[in-house]
């Protein structure tokens, strides 16, 4: 028997820029210059690795969705995105979305937020502890055939971030 596997990838959002006016609601904040650099180099390394997701999954933050688009548009690329107000969320609810709308995708891409993504990780991992750096990626292999029945049981294949690649 031949049992499919499943992927992630957890890209958290590139570099935000405190600076910027983004008022009271921190969902506004925006990229700063050297994490717009970032999340295109991301973007194209996913290009140039054959690794393209099939499916995304996005926080509504304006700093996970710009980091999305810029590494898209970089890697000429194409893919469904979904925003998916869960990742803004605890672990629970970063999970739950992981399970109730991977849907048919075999590597899916998740994008969110500190400290949320390192303890996803970690939950997903076996335990393994990590501390995401900003515009890292992730990537996790599941011995599964669907998103529904992913566990802690997940293996770290790599972790990369834009100034390894630089």
């Amino acid at each position: 028997m031949i049992l499919l596997m499943v992927s992630l990838l957890m890209l958290r959002h590139a570099k935000s820029d405190w600076q910027a006016e983004y008022g009271p609601d921190d969902l506004r904040r925006p990229l700063a210059k050297r994490g717009m650099r970032a999340a295109r180099t991301i973007g194209r390394f996913l290009a140039e690795t054959g690794q393209v997701p099939d499916r995304t999954l996005v926080s509504p933050a304006l700093r996970a969705k710009q980091t999305v688009d810029l590494a898209v548009s970089a890697g000429n690329w194409e893919c469904p995105v979904s925003v998916c107000d869960e990742l803004y969320r605890e672990v629970d609810d970063v999970l739950g979305a992981i399970r109730g709308r991977g849907g048919d995708s075999k590597l899916l891409m998740i994008v969110g937020h500190q400290p949320t993504w390192s303890l996803t990780a970690s939950k997903l991992a076996n335990g393994a502890q990590f501390c995401l750096p900003t515009a890292s990626l992730l990537r996790l292999d599941f011995d599964e055939d669907n998103w529904t029945a992913v566990r802690g049981n997940g293996r770290i294949r790599w972790l990369v971030s834009p100034r390894l690649l630089a």
